[in-house]
């Protein structure tokens, strides 16, 4: 198996990941971090496809078992989901092998709804149903006639279904008017003449125009949206002005303020692990695998402590960072300190994190060492301790000091979005999260497998964290991509010594 690419860290291989995965060696990687497909058909992409739930639920845990089987006992696989199907996902690691150990929710600030406006689709809608079972009905007649079946028109014209809807009886929710194109040929097939033509190419004419109602909407304000000068010249409006139109009908009245979606605000991530064998720590021992690097992810104390989300110094690297630098940093010493609180399964954007500050405001907690006397708390029911077990911070803040925080941007910076020969791709996830996921479940020198390298990332993250890679993409033209994300040059690893 010839890589694609290669260098002292990343191997990068071309082809679908079961291939490739069927190719690796057994217990040969220390842990999984990937950003798999999540079956939304984003932007129309075919590689987010699936014809049903059930079908991406299959593939994923046929993905996931090649992974359990590449990995070390107590490996970590970390894969990320989206909203609306990462339970098919997690069900499937499950099945694959893996224990569910925990999700880690990455909160962001910065998405966008998707949504229908329901009282527009009200008004949008056009009252030709009748009109168009009529069609229905005569196609039906003329199916029954010449003996073919709608699986026998599906075959024929390359569908699944879509027969159905063109014979649809009136209890039937979908309707469809065949295209001009696919009458023509629908005649050819069941042998009927001319009479419902000048029908079929009028209801052809009005498919994509709103109904008579749309056209009745008051006008009642204007909003702006910045648009893309692409978007521009489609739209006609080089303002990027757009009219606040009000219902028309009484039942799209009814629904003003509806819709179908909510904004996007988070991502979950599954965290699963391979079996142990033995105890965690025979397992550790002999493998260097089955636990979490909590130092090298603790939450970093830094000094921003303004309520209103206003960014400290650090402007340039996550809080998360910053902490992993001091750490690091400490701990080249004798005397080691670790710095951080203990990392959280929820992870947040700054825009999230600045929300929640303005909502608490400044937080002070206190500072007590190791074995400090403290009260019993009226009321308690048990027995509390009577010291404190481990030191406290003494610092102040809002609440999102007790999170990870990390940059979220609706589509990476351009440092950490490759583009080769114009082309981009759609999904690239903040590098700086990515190095955290890796030091999370790696051991120092680990071997990372990522079966969906995308544009190269989590490659790019561990040779900054001094991991090796072994990365697998699929679809050819993000390849260059990776390579050249590799290919630039960047620090391996940071002064430790200095923290921007």
């Amino acid at each position: 198996m010839k890589p694609y690419y290669t260098d002292e860290s990343v191997t990068l291989h071309q082809g679908d990941c079961l291939d490739v995965l069927r190719e690796l060696s057994d217990g040969s990687a220390d842990a999984a971090v990937c950003d798999p497909p999540y079956a939304l058909e984003f932007m129309g992409k075919a590689w987010d496809g699936w014809a049903t739930p059930k079908a991406f639920q299959s593939w994923c845990e046929s993905w996931a078992t090649e992974c359990l089987r590449v990995l070390k006992p107590g490996g970590h696989l970390l894969a990320f989901g989206g909203s609306r199907t990462w339970h098919r996902l997690a069900s499937a690691v499950e099945d694959a092998g893996f224990e569910i150990r925990d999700s880690i929710a990455w909160l962001y600030g910065s998405g966008f709804p998707k949504s229908m406006d329901v009282a527009k689709a009200i008004d949008r809608q056009r009252h030709d149903r009748d009109d168009v079972l009529r069609v229905t009905g005569f196609l039906r007649e003329c199916r029954d006639r010449a003996g073919v079946t709608n699986r026998r028109m599906d075959e024929l014209f390359g569908f699944n279904g879509m027969a159905s809807h063109w014979t649809a009886l009136p209890a039937n929710s979908v309707a469809e008017v065949p295209s001009w194109q696919q009458w023509l040929e629908l005649k050819a097939l069941l042998g009927f003449g001319d009479e419902m033509d000048a029908e079929v190419w009028r209801l052809n004419g009005r498919k994509g125009t709103p109904g008579e109602a749309w056209d009745e909407r008051e006008q009642v304000g204007e909003g702006f949206r910045i648009r893309k000068p692409s978007a521009v010249q489609i739209v006609g409006l080089s303002d990027g002005a757009y009219p606040i139109t009000s219902a028309a009908t009484e039942e799209a009245r009814r629904f003003e303020g509806w819709g179908t979606a909510l904004k996007p605000a988070f991502e979950p991530i599954v965290v699963g692990r391979k079996p142990l064998v033995g105890t965690v720590a025979q397992n550790a021992i002999q493998h260097g695998t089955g636990a979490l690097h909590i130092d090298a992810c603790r939450t970093g104390a830094d000094e921003r402590t303004n309520p209103a989300g206003g960014m400290s110094s650090l402007q340039r690297i996550s809080r998360v960072e910053h902490g992993y630098r001091r750490n690091v940093t400490a701990s080249s010493g004798e005397a080691s300190t670790v710095a951080g609180r203990w990392p959280t399964n929820v992870v947040l954007d700054h825009t999230a994190a600045a929300v929640l500050d303005e909502q608490t405001g400044t937080l002070t907690s206190g500072k007590m060492r190791a074995g400090t006397e403290r009260a019993n708390r009226d009321g308690w029911a048990g027995a509390m301790p009577t010291t404190t077990g481990a030191g406290t911070y003494g610092d102040s803040g809002g609440a999102s000091r007790f999170f990870p925080v990390f940059r979220y941007e609706a589509k990476a910076s351009s440092a950490e979005r490759p583009e080769v020969n114009g082309v981009r791709h759609p999904t690239v996830k903040p590098l700086d999260f990515m190095r955290w996921l890796v030091r999370l479940v790696t051991p120092p020198g680990g071997l990372v497998l990522d079966p969906f390298a995308g544009s190269g990332t989590t490659a790019e993250a561990c040779v900054l964290e001094r991991f090796r890679c072994i990365a697998i993409e699929r679809e050819p033209e993000y390849l260059p991509l990776i390579v050249a994300r590799l290919s630039k040059p960047i620090a391996l690893g940071f002064d430790f010594g200095e923290v921007e």
